[in-house]
């Protein structure tokens, strides 16, 4: 009875001893399962970080690489084409150089005429009346010469109707003047638009060459 109850011992710690090593395998095994797990998500997580990094590398670099040559001007690696945004400024900044110098020498020309003016002014002699309005050109002259016509022609208008409503003129006779004065009128406006549109084709030209 003795050597079967120390047999059924041996059997129980034998078989203890191996559900212990059972227990011990299936831990073993689980923490491995979840190092293999973890692994592969690190390494996944590490890929698809790395691809999308190149990617917005890739982009800027893209970006970079245009900057550049619409700062320069140049394709492919440095062949200039003539529209970068450097010789652009470096243009402008010429043209605006050559208008600054075209402005002094105005402001210079109207300090000029300030001066003459108050040397005018202190002066006792009469000015004439034509000094104070001289026409810079041609065009200016014709149109100084037409508007001082067509003033005066408003103001015959005027005294032609004051005329025809005091009874001093008949009714035919300023019917007859006032379409006189209108077509003349109408010819003068027509020819000072004209000289208008010509003068302002002129200006826009002088600005193109800015």
């Amino acid at each position: 009875e003795r050597d079967a109850q120390e047999a059924n011992e041996a059997v129980r710690i034998a078989r203890e001893a191996e559900r212990k090593e059972a227990e011990e395998n299936r831990l073993q095994g689980e923490t491995r399962q979840r190092l293999v797990d973890k692994s592969k998500y690190l390494m996944e997580s590490y890929t698809d970080n790395s691809k999308k990094e190149l990617e917005v590398y890739l982009e800027h670099q893209i970006l970079l690489n245009k900057s550049a040559s619409y700062v320069t001007g140049s394709k492919d690696g440095g062949t200039s084409n003539n529209n970068g945004q450097i010789e652009y400024f470096t243009k402008k900044k010429a043209e605006l150089e050559k208008h600054h110098a075209a402005l002094d020498e105005s402001i210079e020309k109207v300090r000029e005429f300030i001066k003459e003016a108050e040397k005018s002014k202190k002066s006792t002699k009469e000015m004439d009346v034509d000094e104070l309005a001289k026409p810079a050109d041609i065009h200016s002259a014709q149109m100084l010469v037409l508007s001082a016509e067509n003033a005066a022609i408003e103001d015959a208008l005027y005294y032609l109707g004051k005329g025809l409503s005091g009874d001093r003129l008949t009714l035919d006779v300023h019917l007859k003047v006032v379409r006189r004065l209108a077509k003349r009128q109408f010819l003068i406006k027509a020819h000072l638009l004209k000289i208008g549109q010509v003068k302002a084709a002129e200006c826009n030209k002088g600005r193109g060459h800015w």
